[in-house]
C-alpha cells in the first residue's frame, strides 16, 4: 500500500484543458513556465482575462492539501497489478497570480506480465475528470496504453498502441475543449552499458481537436516523427 498528502499541482489541469494531449517523455520540473495556444477564451476580451498565458503546473494556488493511494500486487517474475487513485483537492473558485486552481482526479490501474521467452506485455489506463471556475471548464478524461515487446538481437523490440479521449461538459460553447487521439510506437533499444542505452523510434499520431480551428490550423492533425536518443542513467 502506497499513501502520500502532497500540495501543488493546482493549476496542471490547464495543460489538458487548452493545450490537449501530447505523447512523448517530457517532464515539467518544479519551476518550469509553460505558455499556453493564444486561444480567445482567456484574451483580454474573452470571458476568462485573469487566466495567464504562461502557467506553472506545479505550483500550489489555494494552499489545500492532495492525496494519492495505491495498491499493488505481485506475483513472482511473472505478473503485476497495480492500482493509484489521486486527488489534489484544489478549489475551482480560487485564482491566484493569474492561474486557476483545476479540481483534478483520477483513477489509475496498471498490468505488467512476463510470460517467458523474453517477452513482456504491459498496459496503463487512467480515467478522471478536471474542473475549473463554476463550470466554465469540466471536462472527463481517459487514456489506456498497451505494450508488447520481446528481447531480439542484443536488444527489445517493442510494440505501443495508445488511445485518449477527452469529453467536455462545461459552460462555454466557445471554448471547445474535447479531443480524441490515438498513436502507434515502434522502438528498438540496446543497453550499451549498465548505465547508457541507444534508442530508436518510429511514431505516428492521428487527434481530432476542435480547438485547432480557433487558431487557424485544422483540426485533424496526422504526425509521424523518427527519432534516435542516447540515454545516460545516473
Amino acid at each position: 500500500m502506497t499513501f502520500a498528502i502532497f500540495q501543488g499541482n493546482d493549476p496542471a489541469g490547464t495543460l489538458l484543458a487548452w493545450r490537449g494531449w501530447s505523447v512523448g517523455d517530457w517532464i515539467a520540473g518544479r519551476d518550469e513556465a509553460v505558455r499556453l495556444p493564444d486561444l480567445p477564451v482567456y484574451r483580454a476580451d474573452g470571458p476568462m482575462p485573469r487566466q495567464d498565458r504562461v502557467i506553472h503546473p506545479l505550483r500550489a494556488i489555494d494552499g489545500r492539501a492532495g492525496y494519492y493511494v495505491g495498491a499493488n500486487y505481485r506475483y513472482g517474475e511473472v505478473a503485476e497489478l497495480a492500482w493509484l487513485r489521486y486527488d489534489n483537492r484544489a478549489d475551482p473558485l480560487k485564482v491566484r497570480h493569474g492561474q486557476y486552481g483545476w479540481r483534478t482526479r483520477f483513477d489509475h490501474p496498471s498490468m505488467v506480465l512476463r510470460p517467458g521467452h523474453g517477452w513482456e506485455a504491459r498496459a496503463q489506463l487512467m480515467r478522471g475528470d478536471i474542473t475549473m471556475g463554476p463550470n466554465a471548464a469540466a471536462l472527463d478524461f481517459q487514456a489506456w496504453y498497451a505494450l508488447v515487446s520481446r528481447q531480439l538481437g542484443p536488444g527489445t523490440l517493442a510494440l505501443r498502441y495508445d488511445r485518449l479521449r477527452t469529453v467536455e461538459h462545461d459552460l462555454l460553447p466557445e471554448d471547445p475543449n474535447a479531443e480524441r487521439g490515438r498513436a502507434l510506437a515502434l522502438a528498438y533499444s540496446l543497453n550499451v552499458s549498465d548505465a547508457v542505452a541507444v534508442v530508436a523510434e518510429l511514431l505516428a499520431i492521428d487527434s481530432l481537436r476542435d480547438a485547432r480551428a480557433l487558431l487557424g490550423e485544422g483540426r485533424r492533425q496526422i504526425e509521424r516523427s523518427l527519432a534516435a536518443s542516447v540515454r545516460w542513467r545516473f
